[in-house]
């Protein structure tokens, strides 16, 4: 999945190993659509059966922020065009996966505020990002991933926040 590719490039670029980090970005570009990475890749083996497949399309907004964020970081140490990739990739992000109300949504084809994973809001990128791609708003999907938070903290115990919300978090989903 295309979680597993962003977490690749974040440690590789952590851990200044450009070969790995290219090759899982090249990966990432390959399987892309508007920039941004279908999020279930069919594969081979797995419980014995000869393939898996899998349903839906479109990105995963988490997925697509850790490789923005990789990119920024790989412009910062290797130079090059990671820093132009990542621009690119956080425009594409707002454009894709981000709702009409500034709203973070599951993925580029995921509904927006009815259902929603408070675990996607990244607001310490989202900082990085409205200094990247000045063109959206981004300081408005930091207040509303904010607001979201607030809303739910209400109606859980135990400290986690829910997997899942509705309603722009006013209720668990």
């Amino acid at each position: 999945v295309s979680e597993g590719i962003g977490y690749g490039m974040l440690i590789s670029v952590y851990m200044g190993d450009k070969t790995l980090f290219d090759g899982l970005y090249a990966y990432w570009v390959a399987k892309s659509t508007n920039g941004l990475m279908t999020w279930c890749q069919p594969g081979g083996g797995g419980n014995g059966s000869t393939g898996s497949s899998c349903s839906g399309g479109g990105s995963a907004t988490d997925a697509d922020e850790d490789v923005a964020w990789a990119l920024v970081q790989a412009g910062k140490q290797w130079g090059g065009t990671y820093a132009a990739s990542a621009a690119t990739m956080i425009s594409q992000i707002f454009t894709q996966d981000v709702d009409g109300s500034n709203f973070i949504k599951g993925g580029s084809n995921f509904g927006g505020t009815s259902l929603t994973n408070p675990s996607y809001f990244a607001p310490a990128y989202y900082r990085v990002f409205a200094t990247i791609d000045t063109g959206h708003p981004w300081a408005s999907v930091i207040t509303a991933s904010y607001n979201a938070l607030n809303s739910i903290a209400g109606t859980f115990t135990g400290g986690l926040v829910p997997a899942w919300c509705s309603n722009s978090c006013a209720s668990i989903g």
